[in-house]
């Protein structure tokens, strides 16, 4: 609907409304902004992106190659989605592409990234709200990451050809993820590198709250494989549930995780409410507090050292 053609190209949106309206299959085919080559976008008070149905990435904004987007309080991207399981039904990240929320709201997305894909780029959440997005089961594809989907590269239907491998971090400085539901991993954040690039996690304040993974593990977040840094310095991870592993934290072949702040409580799974170690799992808590878990077995802590 909207494309930036270059680096050069910025766009910025205030009290105007994008509708999609619910794109029928002849439609699927295009991002509300697309911006694959570079380029600023401003989200302000009064811009709504909504009702869009893609065909691939990014339904809400493709953000490609160093796009820049700054997102304020009063902006909100709802209820767009994706055909198949592609990434992004709000925003996809990709190559070094850089994503500020400094307030509004991602909500109502369904797509593996509901709310925000990040594909070897990087994410500061300061505040806002992304709420209430979802997953959706596909055939022979897992159904990973409602609120906010980290990864150093994609290879779905093109992506290959899209993305590049690298590092990509999050950082959550303030805010809420709250409400997203998943089907088998990471109800709120999710970490999934497939070619061995780091990916940080940084949660220093906020709070992650009621999300949920109904057929899996990572309520609040599932962190998987050595080269993810997940750090929890601060923060609140509260009421998230999965059915299986982790309602607070799933850890799967994850080594470098450090809990030195924050709270993780009442949160709740079969095993490990607070947090669940599988096996080849490490972390370090230096801090903080994990309290008030519920689970069958380790409603603290279980598994993994």
């Amino acid at each position: 609907m909207i494309e930036l053609k270059d680096a050069s190209a910025s766009l910025t949106l205030k009290d105007v409304v994008i509708d999609g309206a619910g794109a029928t299959s002849a439609a699927e085919t295009d991002s509300i902004i697309k911006a694959v080559s570079g380029g600023t976008i401003v989200l302000q008070s009064g811009a709504i992106l909504e009702n869009n149905k893609a065909a691939q990435f990014g339904s809400g904004i493709l953000a490609n190659n160093g796009v820049k987007i700054t997102m304020e309080d009063g902006a909100v991207i709802r209820n767009n989605t994706n055909r198949n399981y592609e990434l992004g039904g709000s925003i996809l990240l990709g190559n070094g592409s850089i994503f500020t929320m400094n307030g509004g709201e991602i909500s109502g997305n369904t797509a593996n990234g509901g709310g925000v894909a990040i594909i070897g780029s990087t994410m500061v959440m300061n505040g806002g709200k992304i709420s209430n997005n979802s997953t959706y089961k596909t055939t022979g594809q897992g159904s990973y990451g409602a609120g906010v989907y980290v990864a150093d590269y994609a290879n779905a239907s093109g992506g290959d050809i899209l993305f590049k491998p690298k590092p990509a971090s999050f950082e959550m400085n303030g805010g809420k993820i709250t409400g997203n539901k998943a089907l088998d991993y990471g109800g709120g954040i999710l970490t999934f590198p497939q070619q061995s690039k780091k990916i940080t996690i940084n949660i220093k304040n906020g709070e992650i709250s009621e999300n949920q993974v109904t057929e899996g593990s990572g309520g609040a977040i599932a962190a998987f494989f050595g080269v993810t840094e997940l750090n929890i310095n601060g923060g609140t991870l509260t009421k998230n549930s999965a059915k299986n592993y982790g309602g607070g934290v799933f850890l799967y072949d994850a080594t470098n995780v450090t809990i030195s702040g924050g709270t993780i409580s009442e949160n709740k799974a079969s095993q490990g409410g607070g947090v669940y170690l599988w096996p080849t799992s490490a972390a370090n808590q230096t801090g903080g507090s994990i309290e008030n878990n519920v689970a069958n077995a380790g409603g603290g802590v279980c598994g993994g050292t």
